[in-house]
């Protein structure tokens, strides 16, 4: 009887809770070697789609050797960058890399336009930072995002 009351409660109680926008699992740190995988959507009618990772080691610089992501949209992509803000979503540093969306990995299927980008970076990011991915269309759209970053561990050079 106390199982079916509380196996009746766990079902209303995730019907209750609202929908999440992200979902990560949280980066994967072994010596020198970090990656880490997000994804998420943008329900808003909105120009733009951005996924933020975690924050980067507070005690190691990160060499971003690789992002790669998948996007998809109700509407054509017009360009995808990757960035780096000082906290989580917010503003973006003027430092950025274009994340290229090449006209044959951009493709329209039953309504949907899919598009991947696999993308050596070999940029090297302050500790504590919070990368981000995203995508951005030429009108509002709803869109959705797989993204990796991998990438190195090195310590900071101390005074610096």
């Amino acid at each position: 009887m106390h199982f079916k009351r509380f196996a009746h409660f766990a079902v209303f109680a995730a019907l209750a809770l609202p929908a999440v926008a992200q979902a990560q699992a949280g980066p994967v740190r072994y010596g020198a070697y970090y990656d880490e995988t997000i994804s998420g959507s943008c329900s808003s009618a909105a120009v733009s789609c951005a996924g933020s990772f975690s924050a980067l080691p507070s005690d190691k610089m990160t060499t971003i050797q690789r992002i790669h992501c998948n996007f998809t949209s109700n509407v054509p992509m017009a360009r995808a960058r990757f960035g780096v803000s000082t906290t989580s979503g917010g503003a973006a540093l003027p430092r950025e890399i274009a994340l290229p969306l090449s006209i044959a990995n951009t493709m329209h299927i039953n309504g949907s336009w899919y598009a991947a980008t696999d993308t050596d970076t070999q940029w090297l990011v302050g500790q504590g930072r919070f990368p981000f991915a995203e995508i951005f269309t030429n009108q509002s759209s709803v869109s959705g995002f797989t993204c990796t970053l991998i990438g190195t561990l090195s310590d900071p050079i101390p005074g610096q």
